[in-house]
């Protein structure tokens, strides 16, 4: 029996069962808030603690609408019960009379018979069972209520699985970006395929997390896939790099449920994706594009698969030379959402006291609006004056963005830990999806005394971005720290 064909005589049956400690009928077992709940806990504590936080909610929502005090005490006697409901009856309200009978009929700690309860009522016994017939309906309607309430966390929590958490109390900036990016994503005739263009560190990656983050809420998505493009490290020896067309559709499939496609060649993968895709709406995510060893076959390859699903990619390469590829170039922050990022984010770690106009003015000089830029000066901010951030900024006024994070990289480099700067160099192995802690943990070769601190201050200074899901994390590099890492740690200082 589904959720929508539950009566209020089911409702009655099982109020019945669980004042009398009986065996739940099937019917409601059916329920997806009982399906979630812990495995050590029963459906039937379940159901009785989700049907009486209802009616309490809903019988004191109308006692305030009526005017009428709540009397009862935390263990009220028989007779106190018996005024509550005398006071609620009083009150000529029908959606509280209603809520009444059926708390104090089922799930009141006294057990009353109904005849009792229309005496202490003032009302006649088929008058009082009315009412119980109109607060079964309203219990039912709240129940089924909630149920769907869970169902769409279920569904939401389902589709946002592959997409990485956001790393901001806040996003910032884009606005109007943001919006235009949903309106296309979501266009019925719209483009298949959306790429986020610009420079390195602008946020690519940020704007299309919330795009995906919103739109699994906001449209009927049939799944989501997020896919992190990276090259292998220079050594060749970093694990599951996302370099090829092969590693594209495995981890598409893969997200998508579609395990029964992992043995076969990368064309029939295609082939069996595209009647899905095709037909049905689905965001895949492909991020880093550009890292791709064969960018020019990748595109061409997905193209068939559009249909009803949408492709979202973030380039630092234009793509305008493919025609099914609409792009959007993401500009730098404005001065104000630069300055309300770096407020963020040093609020984020604890310091209330923002940034001088004149001071954040003299930041975003050397800074421009890049947030990744911004993110790692604000962390130094918390452990380094000013005008030691703003010196050893000078050294790369006008060069490109590149030499610009050369030196905010080698500042955060030198307020590391010997014990940080392992852990952080051991992350070039791990997977761009992101790795755990007993892995990060095992990789680095820390001491548990030294790993826990040495994790926390990579998350301080931004070097480090969490994922996976809350009480699971998964921990990666961005593109640009690896980079950082390979060019002048590894091939430099190493």
């Amino acid at each position: 029996m589904s959720q929508s064909q539950l009566s209020p005589d089911d409702l009655e049956r099982a109020l019945r069962a669980l004042r009398r400690a009986e065996p739940l009928s099937g019917a409601f077992l059916h329920l997806q808030l009982l399906k979630t709940a812990a495995p050590a806990r029963s459906p039937a504590v379940v159901l009785e603690e989700t049907i009486l936080r209802l009616t309490l909610e809903h019988l004191q929502q109308a006692r305030a609408a009526a005017g009428v005090p709540t009397l009862t005490p935390t263990n009220p006697s028989r007779e106190q019960n018996l005024d509550q409901l005398a006071a609620d009856f009083s009150a000529s309200s029908a959606q509280l009379e209603a809520w009444s009978a059926v708390y104090h009929r089922y799930l009141s700690p006294m057990d009353v018979s109904a005849r009792d309860l229309a005496a202490a009522a003032h009302v006649a016994p088929r008058q009082f069972r009315r009412r119980l017939a109109a607060g079964l309906e309203h219990l039912l309607a709240a129940l089924q209520r909630a149920d769907e309430d869970v169902q769409s966390a279920n569904r939401l929590s389902g589709l946002r699985r592959h997409i990485p958490p956001p790393e901001y109390l806040h996003f910032v900036g884009h606005s109007p970006l943001r919006a235009r990016l949903l309106e296309l994503l979501q266009k019925p005739c719209g483009p298949g395929f959306i790429s986020l263009e610009g420079l390195g560190g602008i946020g690519k990656t940020a704007l299309a997390r919330t795009a995906a983050w919103d739109l699994a809420a906001q449209a009927e998505l049939s799944g989501v896939a997020w896919v992190s493009a990276r090259p292998a490290a220079p050594d060749s020896s970093a694990p599951h790099p996302i370099q090829r067309l092969d590693d594209i559709v495995t981890r598409i499939s893969y997200q998508l449920g579609q395990d029964p496609l992992a043995g076969l060649t990368t064309t029939a993968r295609l082939e069996n994706l595209r009647p899905l895709l095709h037909e049905h709406p689905y965001l895949i995510v492909i991020d880093n594009l550009e890292t791709l060893d064969d960018v020019k076959d990748v595109l061409p390859h997905l193209f068939p698969l559009s249909g009803q699903t949408r492709f979202l990619l973030t380039s630092r390469t234009n793509l305008s030379t493919y025609p099914f590829v609409q792009v959007v170039p993401v500009p730098e922050l404005s001065i104000e959402e630069a300055h309300q990022l770096v407020t963020s984010e040093l609020v984020r770690r604890g310091h209330t006291a923002g940034l001088s106009r004149e001071v954040m003015a003299a930041l975003f000089a050397h800074t421009g609006g890049l947030p990744l830029a911004l993110k790692l000066a604000a962390a130094q901010l918390t452990l380094l004056p000013f005008d030691a951030i703003l010196a050893d900024l000078q050294h790369a006024a006008n060069q490109d963005s590149a030499q610009l994070y050369t030196h905010i990289y080698r500042q955060s480099w030198g307020l590391l830990e010997d014990p940080a700067r392992q852990l952080l160099l051991s992350m070039l192995m791990s997977s761009p999806d992101g790795e755990t802690l007993p892995w990060l943990q095992a990789m680095s070769g820390l001491a548990p005394d030294e790993f826990t601190p040495a994790l926390r201050s990579l998350q301080h200074f931004s070097l480090i971005e969490v994922g996976g899901g809350l009480g699971d994390p998964t921990y990666r590099l961005h593109r640009l720290t690896a980079t950082f890492l390979q060019t002048n740690i590894l091939q430099r200082w190493v």
